[in-house]
């Protein structure tokens, strides 16, 4: 598996997906470290809930290794994923960025 197959598997709502994009940025940016998922949540500003179902499918999908009981994740680097992560990174930013700049459009053209 892979992350684009996991992130067909997750909802595609603009919350899910940030809260994806601030997980899977931890991890790049904690290459090797192993993180528990409270650890996640609280670096990722996202709910424990969420955390724990993003970091489950992305173990299951070989994004991530999970370890130990409970489970601790952590990225390994692997070349493939790495590359599959920038881009999704890339991709999720310019939309979210779109998003946004449409809706400050939208407040300047019609707010009074």
């Amino acid at each position: 598996m892979s992350l684009s197959r996991a992130l067909d598997s997750l909802s595609g709502d603009r919350d899910t997906e940030a809260a994806i994009r601030r997980i899977v940025a931890l991890f790049k940016d904690h290459t090797g470290e192993s993180l528990s998922r409270t650890r996640v949540a609280d670096n990722a500003g996202v709910s424990v809930e969420l955390t724990a179902r993003i970091l489950r499918v992305l173990s299951e999908a070989f994004v991530l290794e999970s370890s130990g009981e409970p489970p601790t994740y952590s990225f390994g680097g692997d070349r493939a994923n790495e590359i599959e992560i920038d881009r999704f990174l890339r991709s999720s930013g310019r939309s979210a960025g779109a998003v946004r700049n449409n809706v400050e459009k939208f407040r300047n053209r019609y707010s009074r």
